[in-house]
């Protein structure tokens, strides 16, 4: 399901994707012409490049393929993109691609772990990021809720994750503790 819209990092910002829950086989198939459109277009960055790789593993082919494997790909995609361009912004990205491989049943917290240092790396140098907070609520719930606790206590009540955590916390049993 579409949800909304971002600009992919090309040219005159026409290239628009954003999926928030599973989307479908018409969703990915735009979502592969888009990169391919991107992938051709004249002017085009090595970063961006390197975005649009990442992004091309996700939905290759229009998405053939399983999806572990494919978000296996785009984190290790992102891993490269990382490696060359370590801005926050591309951190974050790669973060979220790390998230993107812990599936339900997934044993221990290694992955969660990794994103969440990214994340807190972002955190301490920008801590009114617009993401960055939910994205370390999102890699720390299970496993260190003492540690994001503090966070939200500390971050300005009127931001939406702070909401976000709050409610989460009302919710998860080990957060009274």
């Amino acid at each position: 399901m579409v949800v909304g819209h971002g600009c992919a990092p090309v040219g005159d910002c026409t290239l628009r994707i954003t999926f928030w829950d599973a989307p479908s086989s018409a969703d990915e198939t735009a979502a592969w012409g888009l990169v391919q459109k991107g992938l051709a277009a004249k002017k085009i960055s090595p970063r961006e490049k390197l975005y649009l790789n990442a992004v091309a593993a996700l939905f290759k082919d229009a998405g053939a393929g399983p999806k572990a494997a494919r978000d296996e790909g785009y984190r290790d995609a992102m891993a490269a993109a990382y490696a060359s361009f370590p801005d926050d912004e591309t951190k974050l990205f790669y973060g979220l691609a790390i998230l993107g491989t812990v599936k339900d049943g997934t044993k221990g917290f290694e992955r969660q772990t990794q994103a969440a240092t990214l994340f807190e790396e972002v955190y301490a140098r920008s801590p009114d990021h617009p993401g960055v907070l939910h994205y370390l609520i999102q890699a720390t719930a299970h496993q260190r809720y003492q540690q994001f606790l503090t966070l939200w206590k500390n971050a300005d009540p009127d931001r939406p994750e702070v909401t976000t955590a709050k409610e989460f916390l009302a919710k998860e049993p080990a957060a009274a503790e």
